[in-house]
């Protein structure tokens, strides 16, 4: 059993929040779709959806037409499968190894709550498993054939095995940690920590003779090494002068902003000019109207020291999910750090949106960033799209 998180770290409780009733659609295995054909509500949202165990999706684009307005489910004893595994999510390796994930919420860490480890995920498989009998069986044979021997290392063009890949992942996610967090501008520190990794990994390749033409080629276990070596020192010897100079283009576009009273800025999925004292409009991930000065969004604020490893911790923990979030483990590396990209400008954003004008972002707005955004799967969005469009970014 392989964790994408420390087991035991954390805790669940489910607090009837009902965030994890606003989905693009549920799965449904053969039987599950029987039984809720049943039901008028899901008359005319059933989608045919061939993904073993999987049949169908039942089509929500929002909230579920099962959640009442005491934020409960009219049909909890006779939920799906998925909504049973919350906050956990399972797949398998090419090995056959079961992959488990666990997805932030408000009932993350709440005093009261279940330590979230073996004990709790083993719980979970056998609730499931009523529901479905065989379900992790079939989830198991399916991934295993539906896999490819060799996945994308860095691109279409590098291949290696699942767990080389896995280790590679897991130690850049360990720099993030030890290297990010290391500073109070939060976009700044990241972006300058993934462009550097993007930069080692790229020269690396080049240096051992890989990446020319449409020539696929399989990285080893020494090339991979040497690869994370580069990327080391890349980060180790650039990312403080990086990320200063990225301060400096941020000051200078908030001075030019402040000169002129306006700022250009990425909102709801297009570029707008607009006077710092205006006030924008969105919706919350549950489809609340939201309305925030441009300031307040564009003027670039500190982070605690605590909310800034909340945040990078999330992230790093994203690099090493596997087939969740919109990273399925045939994702080329350079992909995946590009989408991290923009996800951190939408962490931010969302941070000033939940902060409004406090000057300093405290642990509690990042922590309740990362529970919304990770029980929306915000970041598959980003993935699904190429791009952040549809959702708050800063330009």
């Amino acid at each position: 059993m392989r964790f994408s998180f420390a087991a035991g770290e954390h805790k669940f409780k489910c607090v009837q929040c009902g965030n994890c009733c606003y989905p693009g659609g549920l799965s449904l295995t053969p039987a599950e779709r029987k039984e809720m054909s049943g039901y008028p509500e899901a008359v005319g949202k059933l989608s045919e959806n061939l993904n073993p165990p999987f049949s169908h999706i039942l089509v929500c684009e929002g909230r579920c037409p099962f959640l009442n307005d005491d934020m409960l489910c009219n049909i909890y004893n006779s939920r799906p499968g998925v909504c049973v595994s919350f906050p956990l999510t399972f797949t398998y390796s090419p090995q056959g190894e079961l992959c488990v994930n666990f997805i932030r919420c408000p009932g993350t860490d709440v005093e009261d709550g279940e330590a979230v480890d073996e004990k709790f995920v083993e719980k979970t498989m056998v609730e499931v498993e009523k529901r479905n009998p065989g379900y992790f069986e079939e989830l198991k044979r399916q991934r295993v054939q539906e896999h490819q021997l060799l996945s994308p290392f860095y691109s279409q063009a590098e291949l290696t095995d699942f767990d080389s890949k896995q280790r590679f992942k897991e130690r850049l996610a360990q720099l993030m940690i030890l290297t990010a967090v290391d500073g109070r501008q939060f976009r700044s520190s990241c972006h300058a920590f993934l462009n550097l990794a993007r930069q080692g990994i790229e020269s690396e390749i080049r240096a051992l003779g890989f990446g020319r033409g449409n020539r696929k080629t399989v990285l080893f276990e020494e090339d991979i090494a040497r690869i994370e070596g580069r990327v080391e020192r890349e980060i180790e010897n650039n990312h403080e002068a990086l990320s200063k100079e990225y301060e400096i283009l941020i000051d200078q576009r908030e001075r030019e902003a402040l000169r002129t009273g306006s700022c250009e800025i990425y909102w709801e999925g297009e570029v707008k000019k607009v006077k710092l004292e205006e006030q924008l409009e969105t919706r919350s991930l549950t489809g609340k109207r939201v309305v925030v000065k441009a300031s307040s969004v564009y003027l670039k604020r500190e982070f605690s020291t605590a909310a800034f490893k909340t945040l990078v911790e999330h992230l790093a923990e994203a690099l090493v999910r596997v087939d969740l979030s919109g990273f399925p483990m045939s994702t080329p590396t350079s992909v995946l750090l590009q989408v991290l990209g923009d996800y951190v400008n939408n962490l931010e954003i969302a941070c000033y949106i939940y902060s409004q004008e406090g000057k300093i972002v405290p642990k509690d707005v990042a922590t309740s960033v990362v529970n919304d955004y990770d029980t929306f799967f915000v970041l598959g969005g980003i993935h699904a799209e190429g791009t952040g469009a549809g959702l708050p970014q800063l330009r």
